[in-house]
């Protein structure tokens, strides 16, 4: 069970020290990955939406529930994530450690808490999961591996 503290993403934006983490993770991930960054007005583009995300998360009217963006983080990460990931790995040629670990906690999350709603597809694949093994970071991996989910084998981008 999470502590009430935590489930809101607002109460860890007010923490300076996971403030600053988050902040810079997100702005190095952004200005790194080479996704459509062709000139100034791009980058710009980029700043403009880390720091959109992170007034959203700070904002103290919004209730933004971790669980919440748990649930969506399937779609999200195919979506969103996973282009940015790319790019990073394809400009840098290093995987983005930070960011990998994070994936990886919010798919622990996903695998400990079957209940949490989320798409059909995701659910079964999650308890099919679940049932062939035991060891966690391997679920995790055999979880990003699976192409009904992501569209590709995200593990080709990550490094364990």
């Amino acid at each position: 069970p999470c502590d009430k503290e935590f489930l809101l993403t607002k109460n860890q934006m007010f923490m300076r020290k996971f403030n600053l983490h988050f902040s810079a993770m997100l702005f190095l991930i952004l200005l790194t990955a080479s996704v459509t960054v062709t000139a100034q007005e791009k980058k710009e583009d980029k700043l403009s939406f880390a720091r959109d995300v992170i007034d959203r998360f700070s904002n103290p009217n919004i209730e933004h529930k971790w669980t919440s963006i748990a649930v969506q983080y399937p779609m999200k990460l195919t979506i969103r994530v996973l282009p940015l990931l790319k790019s990073y790995r394809q400009t840098t040629g290093i995987s983005p450690t930070k960011m990998v670990e994070c994936i990886k906690e919010v798919l622990r999350f996903l695998l400990n808490n079957e209940d949490t709603p989320m798409d059909d597809i995701s659910k079964a694949t999650i308890n099919k999961i679940n049932l062939s093994s035991s060891l966690t970071e391997e679920k995790v991996k055999l979880l990003l591996q699976q192409e009904s989910i992501w569209g590709e084998d995200f593990t080709q981008w990550i490094t364990f």
